[in-house]
């Protein structure tokens, strides 16, 4: 902003606006939350991925000054209450193929501040293995069958 004084010299004037967790910002979708995550200097620390079974731990890292934050974790945007969460790690004592998905944090009373998501993939080996055979029935000699095998895995092929 600039203002012209009766002398004709203009004077410039720079306003730094400051944002507090009681003003309420509207900026829409995704560069909201990264604005968020900005102010709060928080993110997320994970394994790229983790095999069923094995531990996994997550942690939700602060540059702000904080005087004893308390940490709240998120899978999928929704708070978790039934995982060890000691300080600022989320614990996963053995891991399964539910626990894979995007984890954020965010600090107690700055709930609406969380950190960007960062995803969990969990590895695990075929369930649900099934075979089925086309077309069913008896089979006549030098006829076309299909075999298909199918499951639920989560590994690289």
């Amino acid at each position: 902003m600039s203002i012209k004084m009766a002398s004709g010299l203009s004077c410039h004037l720079l306003f730094l606006i400051l944002l507090t967790s009681e003003l309420q910002v509207n900026i829409p979708g995704k560069m909201a939350e990264e604005t968020a995550a900005n102010l709060m200097c928080l993110h997320v620390e994970t394994p790229k991925e983790v095999r069923e079974g094995e531990t996994a731990d997550l942690t939700c890292k602060t540059t702000c000054s904080l005087t004893d934050p308390k940490f709240i974790w998120y899978k999928n945007g929704r708070p978790l209450t039934t995982k060890t969460i000691k300080n600022n790690q989320l614990h996963l004592q053995t891991a399964s193929s539910q626990d894979a998905g995007s984890y954020s944090c965010a600090v107690r009373g700055y709930q609406h501040l969380r950190s960007a998501a960062q995803k969990l993939r969990v590895r695990y080996h075929p369930k649900s293995v099934s075979v089925s055979i086309h077309p069913s029935g008896e089979v006549v000699e030098g006829s076309s069958v299909t075999l298909t095998c199918s499951s639920d895995e989560n590994l690289p092929v």
